[in-house]
C-alpha cells in the first residue's frame, strides 16, 4: 500500500527502532529485510514524483508571485481611481453647495429689495391717493359750506 515519503520513513525507522540487538553489539541488529526494501522502494518510486511536483510548484511560485504582484497593483490603481473619482465627487458637491449659497443669498436680497421697493411703492402710492382724497375732501367741505352759505343768503 503506497505512502507518502514521510510516512514510508517513519515507517522505516519504526522497524529499525523495533528490530533485534545483537548481542555484544549495540549498534547491530535484525531487520525484516523485506520490510525496509519494501520501504525503501516505496519511498524511492514516491520521490520523483514529489520532486517533479515541488520543482512544479517552485516554477510556479515565480507565476504565482508575478500574477498576485499584477493583480495587487491593479487593485491599487483602483482603488486610488476611485478614491480620485470620490474626491472630484466631493468637490464637484462642495461647489454646488457654494454655488446654492451664493444663488441663496443672492435670491434673499433681491426679495428684501423687492419688498422694500415695494413697500415704498406701495407707501407713495397711498401717500397720493390720502392726498387726493384729503384734496377731495376738502373740495366736498367747501362745496358744502358754499352751498350753505348760497342758501342763508
Amino acid at each position: 500500500m503506497p505512502h507518502g515519503i514521510e510516512e514510508s520513513l517513519t515507517l522505516l525507522r519504526e522497524t529499525i527502532e523495533e528490530s533485534f540487538t545483537l548481542p555484544f553489539g549495540r549498534d547491530k541488529t535484525f531487520v525484516d529485510k523485506d520490510k525496509c526494501l519494501g520501504l525503501i522502494d516505496e519511498i524511492l518510486s514516491t520521490l520523483p514524483g514529489e520532486i517533479k511536483q515541488a520543482r512544479h510548484i517552485t516554477a510556479n511560485r515565480e507565476d504565482m508571485i508575478e500574477a498576485s504582484k499584477r493583480e495587487s497593483e491593479a487593485i491599487i490603481r483602483s482603488a486610488r481611481e476611485q478614491a480620485k473619482r470620490m474626491i472630484s465627487e466631493q468637490e464637484i458637491l462642495r461647489e454646488a453647495k457654494r454655488q446654492a449659497a451664493e444663488v441663496r443669498a443672492q435670491a434673499e436680497a433681491k426679495k428684501r429689495e423687492l419688498q422694500r421697493s415695494t413697500n415704498e411703492y406701495v407707501e407713495t402710492r397711498l401717500i397720493a391717493a390720502e392726498k387726493s382724497v384729503s384734496t377731495s375732501l376738502n373740495e366736498l367741505r367747501q362745496a358744502r359750506n358754499d352751498l350753505r352759505n348760497t342758501a342763508r343768503k
